[in-house]
């Protein structure tokens, strides 16, 4: 019987307690048996990344090295394909043909998802836990006024669960106020990043001078 992974992407430039955060909920609401952290090599939808891929999966691995059901996926940085989410998911289906995914994106992110690369062959194949962000729309709306999501959207857990790819839960989450600009822009600023980020990633980052 395959598992239920949940994936969170992104280029963790740097990992912060709001990524943490938002894949503890996930793991918990949906009763996932892991959630795989896969740092992006090349954005495709943001600007280049700030610290390096090496870097960057250093920081993501001492951040996750408590949480047993927490993985990190370097096969986007190992690639030298763009990182383009449908290709992580072929990947991934290969490897672990059994396995159910899901798909861990914020709301803002749903919004834009129409204009991903090949996005129907991304709903073939993972279904999608969506987690709310400030300044957004509900995600019942938002779901609504999308065409590929109009009427996909599930709230009960355990049909969710058994449910085909293609299918959105709004997940229930704290918002919390972090971004990885913020960040930076605080470490320019040379101001502390303490308790934005894990202990650990904080050290290396003061230490290794990633920015």
């Amino acid at each position: 019987m395959g598992q239920h992974t949940g994936i969170l992407g992104g280029t963790f430039d740097p990992i912060h307690l709001g990524h943490l955060r938002i894949a503890v909920e996930a793991l918990e609401q949906l009763e996932l048996d892991r959630v795989l952290f896969i740092p992006c090599k090349i954005p495709v939808h943001k600007s280049k990344a700030h610290a390096s891929p090496e870097a960057r999966c250093h920081m993501v691995e001492l951040a996750i090295q408590h949480e047993p059901q927490f993985q990190l996926d370097m096969r986007e940085i190992e690639s030298k394909l763009p990182s383009y989410t449908i290709y992580t998911l072929r990947a991934l289906k290969q490897e672990f043909p059994d396995d159910f995914f899901y798909l861990i994106l914020g709301s803002d992110s749903l919004t834009q998802f129409e204009q991903w690369y090949l996005p129907k062959k991304i709903l073939s194949l993972s279904k999608i836990i969506v987690f709310k962000r400030t300044n957004c729309d509900t995600i019942a709306h938002i779901c609504e006024n999308l065409k590929l999501f109009k009427g996909k959207i599930v709230k009960d857990k355990d049909q969710f669960k058994k449910l085909n790819a293609g299918f959105v839960f709004p997940m229930q989450n704290p918002i919390i106020e972090i971004s990885s600009s913020m960040i930076r822009q605080k470490i320019k600023m040379a101001k502390n990043i303490r308790y934005l980020v894990p202990e650990q990633v904080w050290n290396v980052i003061h230490n290794q001078h990633y920015f």
